[in-house]
């Protein structure tokens, strides 16, 4: 009998346990008071929402407690992918009002007929509380999408590269007249191609035309292109709507001349602090045509106690001629030692950049710091030798033997 009464006892306790931990686990946390949809107050539960577009969803809740380590959450439920937007985490006090921002990006093919809800949640690692807002999915009066772009990605000059479209309308009316245009701009070349009409995507009956179509178009590359990276644009549109798409395409063609050489006679150099060192630059044009040339370098060292400065930034040379560019690099008793590389490039107003070249500063405190300084050493050593020359003169003039004395001539 006793035992008895001990396992109810204990199950009468694990129970009451149990239930004051689901108590404190379900422990209010905040009250949501408002929930605006692109500044529109949600009422009753509901919102319309176009697809395709950016919201922003404010929640204003207030604080039934104090607590740490807070996240405001949203999401939409319903959809095949995860759309989701949170803060970071903060703290709440009890009785104050706080108000929330997020941003959550509605695809553009979400079903009009599909049962979508916008969730809020307010929470920590302990309790949580969330709102429903069900979702009115609307789209677009006009919307065309290019759902697809496919074509070899490397070419050669002279051939013909081929473009598959693939476009659909995602808005509710039907859209007419519509057509597709390629071209890469570089090569000055584009096509263009009529798409006809296209029904609404939700048309169910009475619909004489698709809501997707597919479409062809061919350029031909110049037989003169060089070997490069093109941008392709893909345009879409009829008399009210555009949408573009880009991407690029490889070209194998005729390898591009370089025009200009550049000549550095020293591209590194000990650069005392507080001091200057000027590197020069000669620039070769042995083309039959004048051209203006620009060297400039975009290393941001002045905030390192390193000016540069190029002597001149313009220059023009004349065909089969070379001109001289001087680059100072002035550095300040505060920049630190070491090794700075600095970029330099070559560039005309016809082709942009066409060459790059680097120069480096070695930073040092002094010139013969853990060297030989070279001058002075060249200099010591030919003082040497003429030493060692007027020695060893020297020392001959002062061994060569007096003259012999006459010998005398005896008469008998």
């Amino acid at each position: 009998m006793r035992n008895k009464i001990s396992l109810v006892f204990l199950l009468t306790l694990l129970l009451v346990t149990t239930l004051n931990l689901a108590s404190a686990q379900t422990e209010e946390l905040a009250r949501i008071d408002m929930i605006e949809v692109n500044d529109v107050v949600v009422n009753n539960g509901f919102i319309a929402v176009t697809a395709g577009e950016e919201i922003e969803v404010k929640i204003t809740f207030t604080a039934v407690t104090d607590a740490k380590d807070v996240r405001v959450k949203a999401w939409i439920d319903g959809y095949r992918n995860r759309i989701e937007s949170e803060t970071e985490r903060f703290d709440i006090v009890e009785n104050r009002t706080y108000t929330k921002k997020l941003v959550l990006n509605l695809p553009l093919d979400m079903e009009i007929t599909e049962d979508y809800k916008l969730i809020i949640r307010i929470a920590n690692k302990n309790n949580e509380d969330q709102e429903r807002v069900q979702l009115t999915i609307q789209r677009p009066s006009y919307e065309l999408e290019i759902l697809s772009v496919d074509y070899v990605k490397t070419v050669k000059a002279g051939d013909d590269l081929q473009i598959n479209v693939v476009i659909k309308n995602r808005g509710s009316h039907e859209i007419e007249d519509i057509y597709v245009k390629a071209r890469i701009p570089e090569l000055n070349i584009e096509k263009r191609v009529y798409a006809g009409d296209l029904a609404p995507e939700d048309c169910e009956a009475d619909c004489e035309d698709e809501d997707a179509v597919e479409k062809t178009l061919v350029l031909h590359i110049p037989e003169n292109a060089e070997s490069n990276e093109y941008e392709i644009e893909i345009k879409v549109y009829d008399e009210n709507i555009i949408t573009t798409t880009k991407d690029t395409v490889i070209v194998e063609g005729i390898e591009k001349e370089e025009n200009v050489e550049v000549l550095s006679t020293e591209t590194t150099k000990d650069v005392e602090l507080g001091s200057t060192e000027t590197y020069k630059i000669e620039i070769i044009n042995p083309s039959d045509e004048e051209k203006t040339i620009t060297v400039s370098t975009s290393s941001p060292l002045e905030d390192k106690g390193i000016k540069i400065k190029v002597t001149p930034e313009v220059i023009t040379v004349p065909p089969e001629s070379s001109q001289e560019v001087e680059l100072q690099v002035e550095t300040s008793k505060s920049t630190k030692e070491g090794s700075y590389e600095i970029p330099i490039e070559i560039a005309s107003e016809e082709e942009g950049v066409i060459k790059q070249v680097g120069i480096t500063a070695h930073v040092v405190k002094s010139k013969t710091t853990g060297a030989f300084n070279k001058p002075l050493f060249t200099s010591a050593v030919v003082l040497a030798i003429i030493l060692i020359v007027l020695l060893i003169v020297l020392f001959i003039t002062v061994r060569k033997p007096s003259s012999l004395p006459e010998e005398e001539t005896a008469y008998y």
